[in-house]
């Protein structure tokens, strides 16, 4: 049924795709889905003109394109899969190398070098994932949620941004900052997060609007968390609309089951309104995206050349 809906030439059918475990799933992630059939070079070409030709209509409908799981675009994790029973085999489940630099490179000739596309460079990063990232200058992403968990060398730390990435409060897979800084973030990360923000003259004697700056954190989290955001190197900030209202509502927990018979929370079901956006909301994030030169000013994000740091090592001018 449906089959002209799909080229069945170019997947792998021996095989389903999934991600081993990590901080967002302990037990690890299967997507119920099969691979493409990315290194049998009698399809490939087939599978890239395929791909090209998905980017093409997708890029007509948006002005910036993020490619989900992008470590998958150096290896990808495969589940092998009995194809009479479809029984998984989790105990031999495995890497396996892909064509990425092959991908990326027709990709690029098709459509220029500053293709609009962030690419998700989290969970299980090797150095030949940012290799291949690098080598094509895409937009990597920061994730601020986890840069308060460990020392200062930790590459989600704001202080340790690239003008060559994308920052986020947080992702649709993570909890939103509310219910993150409520129920997720340990003592540590409250406390070097209170400390990161804190002025460093007789901050600790400090009181906002008569509150201490912890109590006052705790009330306005959410906008502190956007205002570091927004005063990060990175080129690019995202903020999740649930943590621009202040809101707990996570919109997807991996690994968990959501459907129409599932009793509970729904994946996805969250839903923006209108009426949700105070004139103060909007008044406060105008006032800090005009401070912070956020507000496209020069038409893009990228600064002047004049305004480049030249002769730092971390600044990468595009």
């Amino acid at each position: 049924m449906f089959c002209e809906l799909f080229i069945i030439q170019i997947i792998s059918l021996y095989y389903w795709i999934g991600f081993p475990p990590d901080d967002i799933s302990d037990t690890g992630q299967n997507w119920n889905m099969p691979i493409y059939d990315w290194n049998n070079e009698d399809v490939r070409k087939d599978l890239f003109d395929w791909w090209i030709k998905r980017l093409r209509r997708t890029l007509s409908t948006v002005d910036l394109l993020r490619f989900d799981h992008f470590r998958g675009l150096e290896s990808h994790y495969v589940i092998p899969v009995d194809i009479d029973t479809q029984e998984l085999n989790f105990s031999q489940a495995h890497w396996v190398k892909t064509p990425g630099y092959e991908l990326l490179t027709a990709i690029t000739e098709t459509f220029g070098s500053d293709i609009p596309v962030i690419v998700e460079d989290l969970g299980n990063i090797t150095s030949e994932v940012v290799e291949l990232r690098d080598r094509f200058h895409l937009f990597g992403v920061k994730i601020l949620q986890m840069g308060f968990y460990n020392d200062s060398e930790n590459i989600y730390s704001p202080h340790n941004y690239i003008p060559n990435s994308v920052a986020y409060t947080g992702t649709h897979d993570y909890p939103t900052i509310l219910q993150w800084w409520i129920e997720k973030a340990s003592e540590k990360e409250k406390h070097q997060f209170i400390e990161y923000i804190r002025r460093p003259i007789d901050g600790h004697k400090e009181l906002i609007d008569g509150l201490k700056l912890e109590k006052h954190v705790d009330k306005y989290i959410c906008w502190y968390f956007i205002q570091v955001l927004l005063q990060s190197a990175s080129n690019g900030t995202i903020i999740q609309m649930q943590d621009l209202l202040n809101i707990p509502t996570r919109m997807n927990k991996p690994g968990t089951a959501s459907d129409v018979e599932h009793n509970g929370p729904q994946n996805w079901s969250w839903r923006f309104e209108w009426s949700q956006l105070t004139s103060d909301t909007r008044i406060r994030l105008k006032k800090l995206t005009q401070m912070y030169g956020r507000d496209l000013k020069y038409g893009k994000s990228i600064p002047s050349e004049d305004m480049a740091m030249k002769n730092d090592s971390r600044y990468d001018l595009q």
